[in-house]
Parts: C-alpha cells; sequence; structure tokens
C-alpha cells in the first residue's frame, strides 16, 4: 500500500522551502503567487498605443480607428492624431 504524504512533505514538494507552520507556508504561498502573476501595465497587456492631438489630448487607443473613435466619443475637436511612438500623422478634421 502506497503511503500518503503529509503536508510538510507536499509542501516542501511544491515550494523547495521546508515546512514550519501555516502562517509561514501562507506567505510563501503568496509570495510565490506574486512573482508568478507579474501584472503588466494595461496599456501594453490590451496592445494600445499613446495618442496625441494637435488640441493638446494625449489618450491610449489600439489604433487610427479607436483614437478617432475615442476622440468623437469625449466630444474633443478632432485636429491632427499623431502615433506618440511613431510619428504617423492623419488629419481627422471633419
Amino acid at each position: 500500500m502506497k503511503k500518503k504524504k503529509t503536508v510538510p512533505e507536499l509542501f516542501e514538494d511544491r515550494t523547495g522551502v521546508p515546512y514550519e507552520n501555516w502562517i509561514q507556508a501562507m506567505s510563501v504561498t503568496h509570495n510565490q503567487e506574486k512573482k508568478r502573476m507579474k501584472k503588466l501595465p494595461y496599456h501594453l497587456k490590451h496592445n494600445m498605443t499613446q495618442w496625441d492631438s494637435t488640441e493638446g489630448y494625449k489618450f491610449w487607443a489600439r489604433d487610427m480607428e479607436d483614437a478617432i473613435l475615442y476622440l468623437k466619443h469625449m466630444g474633443w475637436a478632432l485636429g491632427t492624431l499623431k502615433k506618440i511612438e511613431e510619428d504617423l500623422d492623419a488629419n481627422v478634421d471633419g
């Protein structure tokens, strides 16, 4: 018959850290989850770039179409849009 592993043995197998008590175990697990779950900024996670209008508005959008829709939705004067990372100009008056 196969012997079941105890909690300290399972914990050490999973984390590589010897089990001391439940508080230490929670702390080790929490720290490992934090390392694993590195948060990316929202704009990188959703593939967005920063846009700038000649009217002085700066915002994040996925592409030119989304940038124009955002400005129209906000009711701002469009002017000329420029992608901040690249020098891509597009006249969007009208």
